[in-house]
């Protein structure tokens, strides 16, 4: 795994071991593939990592991510639509900076419910 530009975001490479990548999967249930410049290339979930290969790269999905600007709605129709629970947040070059949670949108949704209800 490598360590991302924001810290604290675990991404990995299409190089990287499928079998080191996979055990380290266990804590977090989808890792960005990144390239030499931290640029979007796939998603590695952990039922990826039930197929057959050598490396992230033989296994990965296609890149799903939203951008810095795009919206909370665009952010959940995504996740739903691909079954993801996170879903990378790149920049305008497609480089990785954050990432979309299912908790983090729970979190929204009952702020924003609470705010809105009469009191």
């Amino acid at each position: 795994m490598l360590a991302a530009d924001p810290p604290g975001l675990a991404v990995t490479s299409p190089q990287s071991p499928l079998r080191e990548v996979a055990a380290s999967l266990q804590a977090s249930d989808c890792l960005p593939v990144v390239d030499d410049h931290f640029r979007l290339v796939g998603l590695l979930s952990e039922r990826n990592t039930r197929k057959q290969g050598d490396t992230v790269e033989d296994v990965m999905r296609p890149a799903c991510a939203v951008g810095e600007a795009d919206s909370l709605a665009t952010a959940a129709a995504l996740m739903l639509k691909n079954g993801l629970s996170h879903l990378p947040v790149v920049d305008s070059e497609g480089r990785v900076v954050g990432a979309v949670t299912k908790a983090a949108l729970f979190w929204c949704l009952a702020e924003y419910a609470d705010a809105v209800r009469p009191h």
